[in-house]
């Protein structure tokens, strides 16, 4: 999940850790010769539909899945962008597809990062960015009849390289702490963690329903909002109530190997974080929390100044 805290100095309790980056089949690249478009008549006039519909029909299709008679003429749109990772390389073979919408397949990124996708346009669309290693990422786009649809850049961040083993069955300390890597930027220097009090127990929540119990946890902290990518990183789309500041992804090994679709724990997790921006004490803060299986982030508010902001992000969608 990615709990968004835009205040530092925070008290956040979260109710679970969902899976960030689940495991997938290994990766193909498109071959190149699959996407080299049919040569385009310039003394004529050239529809969208007779330009795009190389993607996705055909043996050498690379969006694949979409039935025949899927796309239709007079509806189809294009949307188009470029996957990257944090130092701006083009990330290849990432998965993309659209959120309730399994008519339209799949396509994946080419070598250089970069995509196309055939809908039919008309509305909003949830776009899905997937890759083995990463943590998912969903961009909602607008999608119009007849049009070519650019998406900015989305950056896919690699789960946080530190990893904590936490060993909920201790007894000699009030806390087991779990700390992501220090990141710093123009903003300043920080470093999430999370403390598991003492006597705490915790399962998986299985996609069956089922439950199962977890002793040990092999625990990632990932910040999003590292420099000026920060924004091109952020799992979803900010909650109208939210501005962009600071996110942070928490995951489970454990559950992500597991297919679980949270961790729960029957104490609250805190989450601490350096007031590195330099909030005043006591201003109300939001608190927005994200499940893995959410298309967007939510946001709640605590409204009482006090040097610790207990702001509880237990939603039961997570």
């Amino acid at each position: 999940m990615a709990l968004l805290i835009p205040w530092l100095l925070a008290w956040c309790l979260v109710a679970a850790l969902a899976p960030a980056a689940r495991a997938q089949r290994a990766p193909q690249l498109p071959k190149k010769e699959a996407f080299d478009p049919p040569p385009i008549d310039r003394s004529a006039q050239t529809q969208l539909f007779a330009a795009t519909s190389f993607l996705y029909t055909g043996r050498s299709a690379v969006q694949v899945g979409v039935a025949p008679g899927t796309i239709k003429e007079e509806r189809v749109a294009l949307i188009r962008g470029r996957v990257v990772d944090a130092l701006g390389k083009g990330v290849a073979s990432v998965r993309i597809a659209v959120e309730g919408h399994a008519e339209f397949g799949e396509t994946k990124t080419r070598e250089d990062g970069q995509y196309d996708l055939a809908v039919n346009g008309g509305g909003a669309l949830v776009l899905d960015f997937s890759l083995s290693g990463y943590i998912p990422v969903h961009r909602r786009v607008e999608s119009a009849w007849q049009e070519y649809v650019p998406v900015e850049n989305v950056i896919l961040t690699r789960l946080d390289p530190v990893v904590t083993h936490v060993d909920l069955s201790q007894t000699a300390q009030p806390f087991v702490v779990a700390s992501g890597s220090v990141r710093s930027d123009a903003s300043g220097t920080r470093q999430s963690r999370l403390l598991f009090a003492r006597n705490t127990t915790a399962q998986l929540r299985l996609p069956t329903g089922t439950t199962h119990p977890i002793g040990n946890l092999a625990v990632h902290a990932t910040e999003f909002t590292v420099g000026t990518g920060g924004p091109a990183a952020m799992p979803a789309d900010l909650p109208d109530s939210s501005a962009y500041t600071y996110a942070v992804d928490f995951a489970v090994e454990q559950a992500m190997q597991a297919g679980a679709t949270g961790v729960e724990f029957t104490q609250p997790v805190i989450n601490y974080v350096e007031n590195f921006i330099g909030f005043s004490v006591g201003t109300p803060v939001p608190c927005g929390r994200r499940s893995a299986h959410a298309r967007c982030s939510r946001a709640r508010w605590s409204s009482w100044p006090v040097r610790w902001t207990d702001c509880r992000c237990d939603d039961e969608s997570g």
